[in-house]
């Protein structure tokens, strides 16, 4: 039995339509190979304004979405563009990961119906897909408190070097303060 007979076997087994069979949230190729997925296996792809049935077409929201997150980042001050390259790019590559399978979940459901090997029992689970997005997750928030990207990560900042973070941070402070009032730093006569 060839590897196309195997796999036709399974599917038919599964009892999925080949056709949606191939539609997938192609994560693990973006996330492991920085490789954009590909618009023809999309579950968005009958929604896509920038659908492409060419072969071999690949998204041009997540190429264009990545390229422009890096540049941002790399401009920010605190980000050395040649050492804290690596990083960036990860941590966006992270980012969009998270963001397909959203969009993939939106469309292709939260859980799955499988059956138990043993007893044939059907259970409703959780995509698999999502104890990795998890993890992802988790990565992607290292990687910005790594990067000095949290708001508690700019405090650092702004108590070493001050400058562009330290205008930002007393903005945003300045911006609570308007929304809800002056803070009460009366102290209490004893």
């Amino acid at each position: 039995m060839t590897g196309l007979e195997r796999r036709k076997a399974a599917l038919a087994a599964n009892r999925k339509d080949p056709g949606e069979a191939r539609l997938s949230h192609q994560g693990y190729r973006w996330l492991n190979r920085g490789l954009a997925p590909l618009c023809s296996a999309c579950v968005l792809k009958d929604h896509c304004d920038d659908y492409s049935d060419a072969e071999g077409a690949t998204c041009p929201l997540i190429e264009e979405a990545h390229q422009q997150l890096v540049s941002q980042l790399v401009a920010l001050e605190h980000i050395d563009p040649v050492t804290d390259r690596p990083l960036v790019d990860e941590y966006v590559r992270s980012l969009l990961f998270l963001r397909l399978i959203d969009l993939w979940a939106s469309q292709a459901g939260l859980f799955v119906v499988s059956k138990q090997p043993k007893t044939g029992q059907q259970l409703v689970d959780v995509q698999p897909v999502f104890k990795v997005r998890y993890t992802v997750a988790a990565h992607a928030k290292r990687l910005a408190e790594a990067l000095q990207l949290t708001p508690a990560s700019r405090k650092g900042i702004e108590q070493q070097a001050g400058g562009l973070t330290a205008t930002i941070i007393s903005l945003d402070q300045e911006r609570q303060e308007e929304e809800n009032g002056p803070a009460d730093t009366e102290e209490v006569a004893s």
